[in-house]
């Protein structure tokens, strides 16, 4: 339904008032009006038409109109309304011949915020003949703007068949426009859209992409050098974001066709460019250089190339110090950050729901040239062994220069390289230690310059634990900067002061024992330093690493002594007195006082409140979810609180009192009870709290039989997340969960009741497996959980799966190789050789018997009696079926010889 011109008329008068910032009350009420008409057809039509019809208002106004309409899109579908998408998306890729700049921008973020939904398959189809035939410069950009941001957002649909495989089709068409076009604007979006689409390849698998841009590599080439050109000619940002984009190209190719480039003499070419770039001032092109080398420097044969190139090396190495050099920015932020109040810590675990198609990605620190030239450091060390002596020299005319970022420069080089080259370093370190050490001791040093070169220190760890002297004044030194007055000092000391203890502990763990559990004086100073840095003022987030800290400390010699009573007492103090909605600390807490009762083992005194709080977290958290249906609003959010208080209940779970405690409630709940929530409503919890509880179900089922009914209850809502489509992690966990459960039903079931249950499991993860076939990406590791699960079902109910066998066995048995031998992998091949004998047609197909011996070898069986007499009277299941050619096929096949003894 179109809008009345009286309502057009209306939203142009609500825009124009609101197009003012200066007046903020109107503004408010443009705001509100848009919301409550979010989900309005009619409103969509109107905002679509206002701004593609010039003329009905001002400019501005009407693109006031377009992005709020973007918004509106965006909202529509993620509150699940149809946004009246085919009344206006003509409407709007007729307006992108608009001659305003900033309203054809807006629009065409639209039109491609639409192709994202998948509600516009031929949207490619219509857009390019339409940039073919115009003449008019606006609308070609306009359209070039559209695809690019599609290109950018919807290259899976453009590949995978949602739009007709047009990706291979807009390739050679971005060649073509790049090899012709001498417009700057069209050059600039098309090479954008042209980087995006070669991103898109898989690093695993040949795509359509890949084959199209195999075919067009030499036409490429010549494109890219004249976008090269086009670059070199300017100065203007323009200019500048297509060599960004240009780099971007070459860094893709060069991953992908590296042989290929080589043998057509084109790597040269591009090298010098990298090069010549290098030494840019714009920070975007010296960034997208430096990516180039760090992307390249896992390639071996590219390294080894580049080596053998007369002065290449050299001369990246001195770009690539030059680029770890802090920027004026980078210090302004950092000086910025020493005089907030506070800094919030940053969480791997993140929220995320279980149906996202594909994985979260970690929380990753910003991508700098300071970062990448690092990096690439480090890596160029680890693959190439004639590295450290380019880079030395480097760093030896660096480490003692009288400007302090040149200096810093050299030891965040030295601390870069440890990984690749510490037995190298590692004679120097004699005489560089001392030489740090004296820094740090120093009150005149900048306090970035003794940051890194704690951080560098650090990097060393193991040469402290052969070098005692060394060892006690640089925990000496760490210990007097805990509280250093900057705070980037106290991050990079926490943090080393970490790595020093996790290597402590780890030695006390292989009983080999570090240098603080054989110095009682020195391991209770520790103690009574953390004790007085843990009532100090620090930020959150230096608060929350130095909890992980002292995580590792009390692992790393006893603490069950008066001096060690009085350092954790006041840390289980801190556990009620913090609220339970505090996601900064609370987390890291959490984990510290679990590992203090883990050291302490069990201790009653501890355990007891330490459990108490976390049943009022999770109990609080899950009423909430069911108070708010899954929507809590931001302020009562408990972040990853209930996350840790399960994972730290189900570390709990091994200690004598817990049966007792796990019936206490929060109020009507026992922990169990709460722990189920997820399952029974998991459209209300993210992904993390559900896997996290599915997690706990599942290794505690044999323990607790009240779960196992009730995960029986609840299996449709597992199986529902068992789609290799969503997320790799969901699925995988999912799939485990399900063998758990199979697995666990023997003496809680009849076996009617039994191959019900599996029949309903293996439906779902079956295919999961022969979908899975052998890829090589995050497949993979779904596949192995599905392979597992797959073999505990041949375990509890081989006689209703072994007619299924020969359509998947390849795949199970292949996964099942790869996978580390323990009692789950014991468990499911047991269940294997039970379907192999009830189904001994697989042997039909020597693959399989072949496959059957690499299975047998891949498990770590030692002395189990159970496992080696199950492999054995399948072998003689075979051994009989093959008759006189036993021989034969055992000369042929590898059987592990404990298994043939036990069969002869």
């Amino acid at each position: 339904m179109q809008p009345s011109q009286q309502e057009l008329e209306q939203i142009v008068v609500i825009f124009k008032a609101g197009a003012n910032a200066m007046d903020q009350s109107a503004v408010a009420r443009a705001t509100e009006f848009i919301q409550q008409h979010t989900a309005d057809p009619k409103f969509n039509t109107a905002l679509a038409v206002i701004a593609s019809t010039p003329g009905c208002c001002e400019d501005e106004v009407r693109q006031h109109a377009a992005l709020a309409l973007k918004n509106c899109i965006k909202l529509a579908f993620e509150k699940g309304i149809e946004p009246n998408l085919a009344t206006i998306k003509a409407t709007l890729v007729k307006a992108l011949s608009e001659k305003h700049h900033g309203t054809r921008q807006a629009l065409a973020c639209c039109v491609s915020d639409i192709a994202k939904t998948g509600s516009y398959p031929t949207l490619v189809q219509e857009l390019w003949p339409q940039f073919a035939q115009s003449q008019d410069k606006g609308h070609r950009a306009g359209i070039l703007f559209c695809i690019r941001d599609m290109c950018e957002n919807c290259a899976d649909q453009l590949e995978e068949g949602g739009m007709n495989c047009q990706a291979t089709i807009l390739i050679q068409e971005l060649v073509g426009l790049l090899t012709s076009s001498s417009d700057g604007e069209e050059i600039l979006f098309a090479i954008q859209a042209l980087l995006s689409l070669l991103s898109h390849q898989s690093e695993f698998e040949e795509s359509p992409i890949d084959k199209k841009c195999e075919q067009l590599l030499q036409p490429m080439c010549t494109a890219l050098k004249r976008c090269c050109e086009f670059a070199k000619s300017g100065n203007s940002p323009s200019h500048g974001k297509v060599m960004e984009a240009l780099l971007g190209c070459y860094r893709m190719i060069a991953q992908h066709y590296y042989g290929q480039l080589k043998a057509a003499g084109e790597i040269q070419h591009i090298l010098h460019v990298i090069v010549e770039t290098s030494s840019s001032n714009n920070q975007g092109v010296l960034l997208a250089a430096c990516t180039f080398w760090y992307d390249l420097s896992i390639k071996q044969d590219a390294i080894n190339d580049f080596f053998s190139i007369e002065g290449l090396m050299p001369k990246v190495v001195e770009q690539l110090f030059e680029g770890m050099h802090y920027s004026d920015m980078e210090i302004a932020l950092i000086e910025e950050d020493e005089l907030k109040e506070n800094i919030q810590p940053r969480h791997n675990w993140k929220k995320a729901k279980k149906n996202q198609s594909g994985e979260d990605e970690a929380e990753v620190e910003n991508w700098t040239v300071r970062t990448c030239t690092a990096s690439v450091i480090d890596q160029l060390a680890l693959v190439h062994p004639g590295f450290g002596a380019l880079v030395f020299p480097q760093i030896q005319s660096r480490l003692s220069h009288a400007n302090w970022k040149t200096q810093e420069v050299a030891f965040l080089a030295l601390g870069a390289i440890s990984n690749g080259c510490y037995e190298q370093v590692l004679p120097l370190l004699g005489q560089l230690v001392p030489l740090l050490f004296n820094l740090l001791r120093s009150q005149n040093v900048h306090f970035l310059v003794q940051t890194i070169a704690i951080w560098a220190l650090s990097r060393y760890d193991p040469y402290f634990s052969t070098n005692e002297a060394h060892f006690k004044e640089y925990l000496s030194i760490l210990l007097d900067h805990l509280s250093a007055p900057k705070r980037k000092v106290q991050e990079a000391t926490i943090s080393a002061f970490d790595g020093l203890m996790d290597q402590e502990a780890r030695l006390s763990y292989e009983e080999i024992g570090g240098f603080l559990a054989k110095d009682p004086q020195t391991a209770n100073a520790v103690m009574a330093r953390l004790t007085d840095c843990l009532g100090k003022n620090y930020t959150t987030k230096n608060m929350t690493n130095l909890l992980n800290a002292v995580t590792h400390t009390v692992s790393a010699f006893p603490i069950n002594t008066a001096e060690g009573m009085t350092f954790i007492r006041p840390i289980m103090e801190l556990l009620p007195r913090t609220p339970d909605t505090e996601v900064g600390i609370l987390p890291s807490l959490m984990n510290c006082v679990g590992n203090i009762v883990y050291n302490l083992s069990g201790d009653p005194q501890f355990v007891t409140p330490f459990y108490q709080k976390c049943l009022h977290i999770l109990g609080k958290h899950m009423q909430q979810q069911f108070q708010y249906k899954g929507e809590v609003p931001d302020h009562l959010d408990m972040g990853q609180n209930p996350c840790m208080a399960i994972y730290c209940v189900n570390d709990l779970c091994s200690y004598a009192n817990m049966d007792q405690l796990i019936q206490e409630k929060y109020l009507d709940f026992t922990f169990l009870d709460l722990v189920m929530m997820p399952l029974q409503q998991p459209d209300w919890v993210d992904g993390d709290l559900y896997l996290k509880a599915l997690s706990f179900i599942g290794e505690n089922l044999a323990v607790y039989p009240q779960l196992f009914v009730k995960s029986c209850q609840n299996i449709g809502n597992v199986l529902k997340y068992c789609e290799p489509e969503g997320c790799y992690k969901t699925c995988g966990d999912c799939c485990w969960f399900a063998g758990v459960l199979a697995i666990t039903a023997p003496g809680r079931m009849s076996q009617d009741e039994i191959n019900s249950l599996v029949g309903a499991l293996a439906n779902k993860i079956i295919p999961i497996l022969i979908h899975a076939g052998v890829a090589k990406n995050e497949v993979h590791n779904v596949a192995r959980h599905a392979a597992l699960a797959v073999g505990k079902f041949g375990a509890v109910a081989p006689d209703l799966l072994a007619s299924q066998l020969s359509s998947f066995y390849p795949m199970l048995v292949s996964h099942m190789i790869g996978i580390l031998s323990g009692m789950e992998k014991i468990q499911a091949c047991q269940g294997v050789m039970q379907l192999i004998k009830k189904n001994t047609s697989v042997f039909g197909d020597s693959n399989n018997i072949v496959l059957l011996g690499k299975l047998m070898h891949s498990c770590q069986f030692g002395d189990d009696a159970e496992t080696i007499s199950e492999f054995a009277s399948t072998l003689a299941v075979l051994k009989n079926l093959a008759g006189d050619q036993w021989g034969a096929v055992a000369q042929k096949v590898s059987f592990p010889p404990a298994i043939l003894a036990r069969l002869q």
